[in-house]
């Protein structure tokens, strides 16, 4: 049996609202002989008699009675898929996979957030926080619609924005003997017991890196998993952490001063991730735009250091 259109479907209720073809079809702008026509193919296609056409009014059949409600609600389903369809179109509604550093999703990622709700709360938000690894195999499954990260690890297949310079911070008690200088060499830092996050993260082999261009080779004293452990050690006198602009940025702890490294030694450029190739859809689109927007304002406070 071939199933009922939505056309036909629209046009019965047209009729049973109004009990008359002619004013349903004033309503749907169709004329009479048109809704005659789809009833008509309804009724076929159900195999049953839909209205009772024998009196001057037109009544439903025990069948249509039976229908009614079940008709209201596929025309109602429908009605809502149209609307959705429309929103997500338009980049108004939807869900967006992020996949993010801890670092970011501290300090920018909340920011860019709250402003997006304001004006769309009706997105859902799915944050995955990991180690730049971890991001760019998500991208890659597609288990994340975006990463924001650096680009130190960039694969083929994928594509990079840069948006921001994310410089390398040493992060020390106010008390220490390098906490004096405005800025700190590379090779001052060699003797000092470092605190540095484990391998596997861009901060890591952003620090790494910057020793290894001055020929330095290091063992750190403290490798840690989180930047917040780094921090910690650090107030306790410690060591030095190395640590990026944007976790110490808002740093509490008045004991310990943040100085930056000579040269941006070990500077990342963070910003977007994507697949290559894979479909933006608009609300995704709206979010980038967003980011960068909000990005070139914090740049403009000089909170963030824009790409150069």
């Amino acid at each position: 049996m071939a199933e009922p259109t939505l056309k036909q479907i629209r046009m019965f209720l047209a009729v049973a609202r109004h009990r008359s073809f002619r004013v349903a079809g004033d309503r749907v702008s169709a004329s009479q002989s048109s809704i005659s026509i789809q009833i008509k193919q309804l009724e076929d296609r159900v195999g049953l008699a839909l209205f009772d056409r024998t009196t001057r009014v037109v009544k439903l059949t025990p069948a249509g009675s039976e229908l009614l409600a079940d008709f209201e609600r596929l025309a109602a389903m429908a009605d809502e898929v149209r609307v959705k369809c429309a929103q997500l179109a338009a980049g108004r509604t939807g869900q967006l996979r992020i996949g993010v550093l801890p670092s970011i999703a501290e300090h920018l990622l909340p920011e860019v957030i709250a402003e997006f709700s304001r004006e769309l709360p009706g997105v859902h938000f799915e944050i995955f926080e990991a180690v730049e690894q971890e991001l760019i195999a998500a991208v890659k499954v597609g288990r994340c619609d975006l990463g924001l990260t650096s680009a130190r690890m960039l694969e083929r297949g994928m594509t990079f924005e840069g948006l921001f310079s994310d410089d390398l911070f040493a992060v020390m008690l106010s008390s220490h003997p390098l906490a004096s200088l405005d800025e700190i060499p590379i090779a001052a830092l060699a003797e000092r017991p470092l605190i540095l996050t484990k391998w596997g993260t861009s901060l890591r082999l952003a620090a790494s890196q910057a020793f290894e261009d001055e020929g330095i080779a290091i063992v750190p004293a403290y490798e840690v998993t989180n930047m917040a452990t780094a921090l910690g050690f650090a107030a306790k006198g410690l060591g030095v952490a190395l640590l990026p602009a944007s976790a110490v940025r808002n740093m509490q702890n008045v004991a310990t001063v943040a100085r930056p490294l000579r040269g941006q030694a070990g500077s990342r450029m963070m910003g977007i991730l994507q697949l290559e190739g894979a479909v933006s859809y608009p609300l995704q689109q709206r979010f980038i735009a967003l980011l960068r927007s909000v990005v070139a304002t914090a740049a403009s406070r000089q909170v963030l250091a824009p790409e150069s």
